[in-house]
């Protein structure tokens, strides 16, 4: 065996080590005896208690900072915008850090003139998906202080020509014709730590009857208001 107090070895049965001089017997009693517990004063306990409820209260401040921070950040590349946002002013509410640029709009229905909620904006390879109110907004990483990602949407239920604009002044035979025409986006220069607007607009795959109808109904008060007037068609005579 070994002496627990030099390391040398010492033969077996040996009561005492021939190095040290270390009495095995006291040795074994003085180890299995129970340590004295440290004795600590009212004061002592009562600024431990004040010191642990600070720690305890900035974990909790800085957990509910940069947690806060990051579900920001999360929101602003997926696409998430809360209520707030969307009532706030365009532009004023959304600041993407300096070496960022940002990009937000509304994605438009252009044959019923309504907001696309889910439709998917690609920006390079940033993306983000439209609210139910059609809004989106996104960040992306400039390089050499320079933003010019290629834009483009997509959604299911449109076709893959798109418009990088909103068309809210056309009439409606204006819009079912723009559904077979071809527009060739260029790419969005941003400014780095500003937003920008970018608005897009989709046609449906499938024409909507209230669309249809319009047209109609337009083309019913056409002909009715080219009809000559009784008082003309007496004059000619």
């Amino acid at each position: 065996m070994n002496c627990p107090n030099c390391s040398n070895e010492v033969p077996h049965g040996a009561l005492e080590c021939p190095g040290c001089l270390l009495i095995f017997a006291k040795w074994k009693a003085a180890a299995q005896r129970p340590l004295p517990l440290p004795k600590s004063s009212s004061s002592d306990v009562g600024s431990g208690k004040w010191i642990g409820l600070v720690i305890l209260a900035g974990c909790a401040w800085g957990y509910s900072r940069f947690s806060g921070d990051s579900v920001k950040a999360s929101q602003l590349t997926s696409g998430a915008v809360t209520e707030k946002q969307i009532e706030s002013p365009q532009g004023g509410s959304f600041t993407p850090p300096s070496d960022h640029c940002g990009y937000e709009g509304r994605i438009m229905d252009l044959a019923l003139q309504t907001p696309i909620p889910g439709a998917k904006v690609y920006l390079d390879t940033y993306t983000a998906n439209s609210n139910a109110t059609g809004r989106y907004r996104i960040i992306v990483r400039s390089m050499r202080g320079k933003c010019q990602p290629f834009p483009s949407v997509r959604h299911s239920n449109y076709q893959k020509n798109y418009w990088t604009q909103h068309f809210p002044d056309i009439e409606a035979e204006e819009r079912l014709a723009m559904r077979s025409q071809t527009f060739q986006p260029e790419r969005i220069k941003g400014i780095a730590g500003k937003s920008i607007i970018l608005n897009f607009s989709l046609f449906p795959k499938e024409v909507p009857e209230s669309l249809l109808t319009a047209i109609a109904e337009n083309a019913a008060e056409t002909e009715i208001d080219e009809v000559p007037e009784a008082d003309s068609l007496d004059d000619s005579e």
